[in-house]
């Protein structure tokens, strides 16, 4: 073909794969839009790769993630699949231009003739080519304002040859395609966090839109009625009472309202379960939301129960429990009678669901006692007129509940925007009305049995200490004596019968005579307080008690935060400081090391040589002809002194490593051993290794740690050291014809060979010591 024709009929390729590529909106028709080319040379499959970089990589240089998002195969063809991730699938495409430092990198297509054995391939894209049987291959790296984004590859079931035309479209479909799958990449990346808003929109709008149902509701009924909606799996789903709206003064757990999807359930609304029959309820006081995901196998249900929940057709169910002050008053169950798994956000959206169904759950149980007031108060009106101001004060009292709710959703807004206790004691500081501050108090270990104080750590008012405040608990008996309740009211510290005189004589001293408590348990464990304190003895109302209850959930759950962040940022200084004792331990061991090594070579060396030149002068005087031998000795002694010093002053110049490389600072090393100690040494080593430098000072302090004990140890004449590429990295080997030991004895006060395991540990590498007592030693590190 002519070459116009030729040229043109490029332009015509490269037209339609732009034109394809305008329209692309997916990977697969990104892929689709650049294979026509490579289809029509016999390629037998197209792979479309997103790329990822993780800096920290397995050896603190980077890796490059790269993962499978659209694939075509022809003919016998084995797919990878989508999904598929790999690491460093073509690594030496990346020597140099990591994404750290690649802002001007201008990549070029790779052609393999045959991609399982052509040397550019490296072992990783071996492997994976032998397995998926590919042969000819060309692999096209998209990189796109400074970053590495996507990887294109086509394949060939046999070698494949590539000349220069082959080339030039390849390379130009490689730069026309990187824009355009960047930017997908990046829509689809905006998108994926758009749904994630939108889930989140989501869970909130369920919570308005049932506090909104809720609102309006104006019997339990239309309770169940709009809270039912909010999970469309279950059965049924039943409002339940205890008698009197107290359990523990209740004989029976009462059906309210019921659901009941799947009919001819054995629930009714009226029905009456005796409280005897679901000893688990015990347990589950407190529980803001029971979960039960399968009755048969939960370690939690006892015999009695489990025998009521079959009966009832209950095999799991999840729902809010309702407490009132400190009066469990019943629940909400959605309940099925299959096993159900339930997600963390289920459980988080009935959380909220229920608290919004409290409050209409006792604003409708006021309704109704109001109206039952009121239609008592009409009757009797002509006789008693002191009835309807009875139901106007219910009506009130209403109304004060509602403003309650308000007030205990604001406060719990800030208290969960805490970020410390002292925001967290000036969020809850305006509930309690009056000449009052707030107090945050934590028993040491956070645990009332075995602390010895109790400590104040966050204050409001005139609580606030100069330098914190420590109460020992020999000062307060009556934490012994007083139920642990949730909530304690002391309206007069003088005068209540439950303080005993040096619990009174400790309030005292701390200038308060009245108070709130709301004691602060985790895992029934008493870990603290947080106290509304008064200067004078007062009495605190029904509302404010209902109040500082309110908030006792909320400030739990912010204190159990707080306390993780500060563990968490605490544990993260420790390390920090650990790190750095390390390092200051290390440097210490190699200065003490160093002035051994000073000891035995260097300062041995000076005494030979002041010892030869004294000789040499005597023989000057008595016997000039034997001058030569002193002579000899004095030069053979320097030479092994300037050999040691350069070894010494290498290991105050790690740096020289990086600059002469791994094999001369071996050689060298060998050349002082046989300097210093006169052992017969031969060394067997590859070109220098590719490999990061820290790696290489691992290596080196190895072999030194093995040279060294087989003077030291092993007593050795003879001493060979290889280095060798492997067919997945170096192997190092350092045999002695010494005394040998036995490697699984252990050598209490000698550390050598515990450094070299951790030497090797921390490159990720292997270490094998070879040796018995007579036979030599054999060290090899492989990494």
């Amino acid at each position: 073909m002519p070459q116009t024709a030729l040229l043109q009929d490029e332009i015509n390729i490269l037209y339609v794969a732009s034109n394809k590529l305008t329209q692309a909106s997916t990977p697969i028709e990104q892929l689709e839009a650049v294979s026509d080319y490579a289809r029509s040379h016999r390629a037998n499959r197209g792979v479309l790769l997103y790329c990822d970089f993780d800096p920290a990589g397995e050896d603190g240089h980077g890796v490059r993630i790269e993962e499978v998002v659209a694939e075509w195969t022809m003919g016998d063809a084995q797919p990878i699949g989508l999904g598929a991730r790999f690491r460093h699938l073509q690594a030496h495409m990346f020597a140099g231009d990591t994404p750290r430092d690649s802002q001007h990198v201008t990549p070029k297509p790779l052609f393999f003739h045959n991609a399982q054995e052509d040397a550019l391939a490296d072992a990783g894209a071996r492997a994976l080519n032998q397995r998926y049987g590919i042969y000819g291959c060309v692999y096209l790296s998209l990189f796109n304002k400074g970053r590495w984004v996507a990887a294109i590859t086509f394949g060939w079931d046999e070698p494949h040859s590539f000349d220069a035309r082959d080339e030039r479209i390849y390379t130009a479909l490689q730069q026309q395609v990187a824009p355009v799958v960047d930017s997908v990449r990046l829509f689809e990346q905006t998108q994926k966090r758009a749904d994630e808003l939108e889930r989140l929109n989501q869970e909130i709008n369920l919570l308005y839109r049932a506090s909104e149902i809720l609102q309006r509701a104006e019997t339990y009924a239309e309770v169940v009625e709009g809270i039912a909606q909010f999970d469309l799996e279950a059965d049924v789903v039943t409002l339940m009472l205890w008698e009197g709206f107290d359990w523990e003064t209740a004989d029976y757990l009462e059906v309210v309202a019921v659901i009941d999807r799947i009919g001819g359930g054995v629930i009714q609304p009226g029905a009456r379960l005796p409280k005897a029959n679901f000893p688990v309820a015990r347990h589950m006081i407190g529980e803001r939301v029971w979960l039960f995901e399968d009755a048969l196998t939960d370690p939690r249900i006892d015999p009695v129960t489990g025998e009521s929940w079959k009966m009832l057709g209950i095999r799991s169910f999840m729902g809010p429990a309702f407490y009132a002050g400190d009066r469990w008053i019943g629940g909400i169950t959605f309940q099925s009678a299959r096993p159900r798994k339930y997600s963390q956000r289920e459980a988080r959206l009935f959380a909220g669901i229920g608290d919004v169904a409290l409050a209409a759950i006792d604003r409708i149980r006021l309704r109704i006692e109001s109206e039952a007031s009121q239609q008592q108060a009409e009757a009797l009106a002509r006789a008693n007129t002191d009835l309807l101001e009875q139901a106007q004060r219910r009506a009130r009292e209403l109304e004060m509940v509602n403003r309650e709710i308000d007030q205990l959703y604001r406060v719990g807004e800030s208290i969960n925007a805490a970020n410390s206790y002292d925001e967290l004691v000036q969020a809850v500081s305006g509930i309690i009305s009056g000449d009052t501050a707030v107090a945050l108090y934590f028993w040491e270990g956070w645990d009332s049995e075995t602390a010895s104080y109790v400590e104040q750590i966050a204050a409001t008012g005139y609580m606030v200490p100069e330098n914190g405040r420590r109460i020992p608990k020999e000062a307060l008996p009556y934490t012994k004596s007083v139920p642990r309740d949730r909530l304690l009211i002391l309206e007069d510290i003088t005068a209540d019968p439950r303080l005993d005189e040096v619990s009174v004589a400790s309030f005292a001293a701390s200038d308060f005579l009245a108070a709130i408590s709301i004691r602060l348990f985790v895992k029934q464990r008493w870990i603290g307080a947080l106290l509304f304190h008064s200067k004078v003895p007062r009495p605190f109302s029904t509302r404010e008690r209902r109040l500082a209850l309110g908030v006792g959930d909320y400030v739990r759950g912010a204190v159990e935060r707080i306390r993780l962040q500060q563990e968490t940022e605490a544990a993260r200084r420790a390390a920090e400081s650990v790190a750095e004792q390390a390092q200051r331990l290390a440097s210490l061991e190699e200065r003490t090391r160093l002035a051994r090594e000073l000891h035995d070579s260097v300062s041995q060396v000076l005494y030979g040589i002041g010892l030869g030149a004294r000789t040499a002068r005597t023989l000057l005087t008595q016997n000039p002809a034997r001058l030569h031998e002193p002579l000899d000795y004095i030069l053979s002694l320097a030479e092994a002194g300037l050999t040691e010093m350069r070894a010494l002053i290498f290991e105050l110049r790690p740096e020289s490593l990086a600059e002469e490389g791994l094999v001369s600072t071996l050689s060298k090393q060998v050349a002082s051993l046989k300097a210093r100690y006169g052992v017969e040494a031969e060394t067997a080593f590859c070109e220098e290794p590719q490999l990061p430098l820290e790696t290489k000072e691992g290596l080196y302090r190895i072999a030194r740690e093995a040279l060294h004990n087989t003077i030291k140890h092993a007593q050795a004449t003879h001493v060979r050291l290889t280095l060798e590429a492997t067919g997945t990295g170096y192997q190092l080997e350092i045999a002695d014809n010494g005394h040998g030991f036995d490697p699984n004895q252990s050598f209490p006060g000698h550390l050598g060979l515990k450094s070299m395991r951790e030497r090797t540990a921390s490159l990720n590498g292997v270490l094998c010591i070879d040796s018995a007592p007579g036979t030599g030693t054999r060290v090899v590190i492989a990494v």
